[in-house]
């Protein structure tokens, strides 16, 4: 475990654009740091198997490419934080989807102490869209097949959080580009470095 970065952030959080690689990265610094890994992606894909009506609606909205109402995640990571403990850690991929849920996100982590920092993973359109047509091939996800209705929820909906982490001055910006190890090597430095500055 990296002594700089548990010392300063207990709670990572990754951000981007869909198919900028969030759950890569968040998994790889999950397993650098020894820290809880919780996507809410993931968490909506198991939900959706359950038999409610909640569920059903979940996996209609998974099923095109929709961006789920800001509410809908909140009681998943929810759990995860009034569950936290000192020197627990965890790695969020999915977070802060809208600003309501990011301003959510900012007051419980102020309110129970748990310092954090938000990770957003830089990509083009035309390189999520091209990582997108891969993962049809390889992985056949539902959601794979509205790739244009994606980015539109992310400009519209999800591009202002970064800013409004960033205006408080909780977020740093990655580039996405690169191969996998680079760019989790890239995100350590980034983190660290960030970390050594706080006091």
């Amino acid at each position: 475990m990296n002594s700089a970065i548990s010392k300063k952030f207990s709670c990572i959080v990754f951000t981007g654009k869909p198919y900028s690689g969030k759950g890569t990265q968040a998994g790889l610094l999950a397993d650098k740091l020894h820290y809880e890994l919780f996507s809410t992606g993931n968490a909506f894909r198991e939900l959706k198997k359950q038999d409610t009506t909640y569920a059903k609606r979940i996996s209609e909205t998974i099923d095109m490419g929709g961006l789920m109402p800001w509410w809908a995640p909140f009681h998943m990571f929810l759990g995860v934080l009034i569950r936290f403990r000192s020197g627990d850690g965890v790695v969020f991929e999915g977070v802060g989807r809208s600003l309501e849920e990011a301003r959510l996100f900012e007051e419980v982590t102020k309110w129970l102490s748990i310092p954090y920092i938000v990770v957003d993973l830089e990509v083009s359109d035309e390189e999520a869209t091209r990582r997108a047509e891969k993962r049809k091939v390889t992985e056949m996800r539902e959601d794979d097949h509205y790739v244009p209705t994606r980015l539109l929820n992310y400009r519209n909906i999800s591009a202002p959080v970064f800013d409004y982490f960033l205006s408080i001055g909780k977020a740093v910006r990655i580039s996405g580009i690169g191969s996998e190890e680079d760019i989790h090597k890239e995100i350590m430095r980034i983190i660290e470095e960030t970390a050594l500055k706080l006091k």
